[in-house]
């Protein structure tokens, strides 16, 4: 089980905040920190990274890699980028798809599907927006 509780980006982890090792005044060791792109409050797994198991978040969430398993984001959004790969059961508040995603997706609020986008499932939402050339297969249940 993986929560998310850092965001990262694996081509940031490049500097180090007080080196390793680092000792305060009191001779306490200070945490190693890493200096981390803004990702606007949102974690991301990068497009090196590949995660198999369950993803469960208390914010936004992007997925630049791979995922295998199932993925939720109670009141949060979870975009998958253009290179994204999923292929897991969604859960989210909002859902905006660029890559691809193989399984059934049930967002509270909306569903996003961009122009490039793939998603071979059951889709469950109350909104609904698709550009021309997204591929969609499976049923539609739009909620009120």
């Amino acid at each position: 089980m993986i929560r998310s509780t850092l965001s990262f980006h694996p081509r940031s982890v490049s500097t180090l905040k007080n080196g390793l090792g680092a000792a305060d005044s009191d001779s306490h060791m200070n945490p190693t920190k890493l200096q981390l792109p803004d990702t606007n409050g949102s974690a991301v797994i990068g497009k090196s990274v590949t995660v198999k198991g369950q993803i469960f978040s208390r914010e936004d969430l992007t997925i630049d890699g791979e995922v295998d398993g199932s993925v939720e984001l109670q009141k949060h959004r979870l975009t998958i980028g253009p290179k994204g790969k999923v292929r897991a059961d969604v859960s989210a508040h909002q859902v905006v798809v660029f890559g691809s995603l193989h399984g059934n997706v049930e967002a509270t609020e909306k569903i996003d599907i961009r122009k490039d986008a793939s998603i071979t499932g059951d889709i469950k939402a109350a909104r609904i927006e698709t550009e021309d050339g997204a591929y969609l297969k499976g049923s539609i249940d739009t909620r009120r």
